[in-house]
């Protein structure tokens, strides 16, 4: 998670009453090392202002860990019985669905677990090199795209998030530079040292070139949908 991301997220997520998170269910939000030490800004941007107003979180991640409550593949139906038997009120979904092989999986689960009135907070990004985390499908939506995602749902807020550039973080976290630097060199494996192409479209996201992204601004897809009540 950037920064500038962790904050837009910070703002909205204030708007909503915490009567409408408790208990919010993050899914793939990594372990406490990576939420309080790599990325330091994810804890305190977004998981500490929410424990502060009484809003407990609960974790899920891929595989087990330190801060990890819930761990399994997204893919799994045992996973969603148990993600749904946690009572949660709403979900926050971060830098996710670009990893997944089965997107539409992963889709009909954040959907399936949406009560009346709960809110879907989602982050993925829109302009980013590849970074395999074990893949990148390329999957950068805009707005209109992560949106249609979900027809059941209604947008409340979006926003693409400008994120600043690559050098600006590789300058700001060391395990930042680590992870981009072995995406960059993956990527750059590639003919041309282009990108791996979108999975599901012949279209290519805006800014794909890799090196460029160093001076280029990133950007990513934020977005907040709610189940309409009955």
């Amino acid at each position: 998670m950037l920064t500038k991301e962790a904050g837009w997220l910070e703002t909205e997520l204030a708007r909503l009453p915490s009567t409408e998170l408790d208990p919010l269910l993050c899914i793939g939000s990594g372990t406490a090392h990576s939420r309080e030490v790599l990325q330091p800004w994810i804890n305190e941007r977004v998981y500490r202002p929410l424990a502060e107003r009484g809003v407990r979180t609960i974790h899920h991640e891929y595989v087990e860990g330190p801060g990890v409550d819930i761990a399994g593949d997204l893919a799994d139906p045992d996973l969603g019985e148990r993600l749904r038997a946690t009572g949660a009120t709403s979900v926050l979904c971060c830098n996710v669905l670009e990893h997944l092989e089965d997107r539409s999986a992963a889709v009909a689960l954040l959907d399936s677990l949406l009560a009346p009135g709960a809110h879907l907070i989602l982050s993925v990004p829109r302009r980013f090199p590849y970074h395999p985390d074990p893949i990148d499908t390329m999957y950068r939506p805009s707005v209109a795209e992560l949106a249609a995602e979900f027809p059941g749902l209604e947008l409340e807020r979006a926003e693409e998030v400008e994120c600043g550039t690559l050098l600006s973080y590789l300058r700001r976290s060391g395990s930042l530079k680590t992870s981009i630097v072995n995406g960059l060199k993956v990527a750059l494996g590639r003919k041309g040292g282009e990108e791996k192409p979108v999975a599901d479209t012949d279209e290519r996201p805006p800014g794909a070139g890799a090196l460029g992204y160093l001076f280029r601004q990133t950007a990513v897809t934020c977005a907040i949908l709610r189940r309409p009540a009955d």
